[in-house]
């Protein structure tokens, strides 16, 4: 293949066609050149048709065009630095494919409710706006934790047990004895304490069980909204962590200017259209729009069998680490900081409160 790539760019004594090589201007750049040369000619015969997967995608290297005489066929030409990257990409057969099983959106083990949660929220509360069903199912998260609490936990037995701790700790606070008879009031103080945590912990783990299923399908149902076609977003890039952004490019419909380093301003696109984020060897990052709106693709996390990113991931293990659209957010609040007008501040607030009210509503230990 290389060996074809000199021949179409003529004899040492005419000018280069193609601008992949140019004459050398000194010695040591003909004697880089050979070193080069001599190195692929190794590899192809300690790993002909060898194949390397990384990054998701399978990279055949194949060097069959070789040429074992590459004095001879270049005579005193040498390889412009630019062009190497392109001929061992083309020497090396890079595809870009990526597996899409890998980068493809997926649930976890607290998203099972949320086709349910989704139904609900589309036809019975549709109509509402947003704020209002934000509202609502904040305190029906609040309202099922705390009733299976009541259910799940023996108040009775938490009623006497809190009832020993008053007393023993009122009997610690006027203790004025010898040390030694101080310890067997510690002991039933501990003990106490002890048993109170073990009536609550397991009721307590069983009633939190509704508010993560919800806020789990809230984080993807009110985080970020579609924007409409050709409206502008901001697209930032994060490299892995001891690694630099690679060269990327945007193919499709849309307009893509990079404002900075790693930021680009790209336009939503039309209905049926895509744009797409591509490495330098051709791997699709992603594409917009996504199979769900998400303000976050990255690669793959430990958690995500937990709570799974319907928008999919980057090809991992990767250069790019996170890719963050500045998706629009649904407003809740009309007023305050960008942070404080979302979905999660006032959901956390009508927990918190209702909650506390149900437990004095209720007597709950």
């Amino acid at each position: 293949m290389i060996s074809d790539i000199a021949c179409c760019l003529g004899s040492p004594g005419q000018e280069p066609s193609h601008g992949l090589v140019a004459p050398c201007p000194r010695p040591s750049l003909r004697g880089l050149s050979l070193i080069l040369f001599l190195l692929l000619a190794l590899v192809a015969g300690a790993g002909r048709d060898a194949a390397a997967e990384t990054g998701g995608r399978t990279i055949a290297l194949g060097f069959d065009g070789l040429d074992p005489n590459p004095i001879a066929a270049w005579g005193d030409r040498c390889i412009e630095p630019c062009a190497v990257p392109m001929l061992i990409r083309a020497s090396s057969q890079l595809t870009g494919e990526v597996d899409q099983a890998q980068t493809a959106g997926s649930t976890g083990y607290l998203d099972v409710a949320a086709p349910a949660l989704s139904w609900i929220d589309g036809t019975v509360l549709g109509w509402l706006p947003v704020w209002a069903r934000v509202i609502l199912w904040a305190a029906l998260a609040s309202l099922l934790s705390m009733a299976i609490y009541r259910l799940a936990s023996r108040q009775e037995t938490l009623a006497q047990v809190k009832a020993q701790v008053l007393e023993t700790r009122a009997r610690l606070q006027g203790f004025e004895g010898e040390f030694d008879e101080l310890w067997p009031i510690l002991r039933r103080n501990l003990g106490l304490a002890g048993k109170q945590l073990g009536l609550t912990f397991v009721p307590a783990m069983i009633a939190g069980l509704p508010v993560l299923f919800i806020l789990a399908w809230m984080s993807n149902a009110f985080d970020a909204r579609p924007p409409a076609p050709g409206e502008t977003l901001t697209v930032t890039l994060t490299p892995a962590e001891g690694r630099a952004l690679p060269p990327v490019t945007w193919q499709g419909e849309g307009r893509a200017v990079e404002t900075a380093p790693g930021v680009w301003s790209v336009t939503w696109p039309t209905p049926g259209r895509t744009l797409r984020l591509e490495n330098a060897d051709g791997t699709r990052l992603l594409a917009l729009p996504t199979t769900a709106p998400v303000r976050t693709v990255a690669q793959r996390e430990w958690w995500n069998p937990l709570i799974g990113n319907p928008g999919g991931y980057l090809p991992s293990p990767g250069d790019v680490a996170a890719v963050h659209l500045g998706l629009p957010q649904p407003t809740v609040l009309p007023f305050g900081p960008d942070w404080l007008r979302g979905w999660l501040p006032t959901t956390l607030l009508v927990l918190v409160v209702l909650s506390l009210f149900l437990k004095i509503r209720w007597r709950l230990h």
